[in-house]
């Protein structure tokens, strides 16, 4: 599956924002979670890991909030056995 990895990533910071937190400036695919200020306390309660290999997968939260959220992102009607398989192990990943 090709993935535009802007998009991706504003698609990751949109999900992000529309969950009531405060997302990050940049999102990282690099399999590491990442903290942020998910709101105004400054204090990195907010994380997110994020998958790209093809397809881009990932989760997102906030300790404080005790709140987590997976995410995938793709383009296309419909995905493949093979391309969901391989979401569902990254979301699996980020538990």
């Amino acid at each position: 599956m090709d993935i535009n990895l802007l998009d991706a990533e504003q698609s990751f910071i949109d999900a992000i924002r529309d969950a009531g937190l405060t997302p990050p400036d940049q999102i990282i695919f690099d399999d590491q979670i990442h903290r942020f200020d998910s709101d105004d306390k400054r204090d990195k309660t907010g994380w997110y890991v994020a998958y790209a290999d093809g397809y881009s997968a990932g989760a997102f939260g906030c300790w404080r909030a005790r709140f987590k959220q997976n995410w995938s992102y793709y383009k296309g009607k419909d995905l493949s056995d093979a391309e969901r398989s391989v979401i569902d192990v990254a979301h699996k990943k980020a538990k």
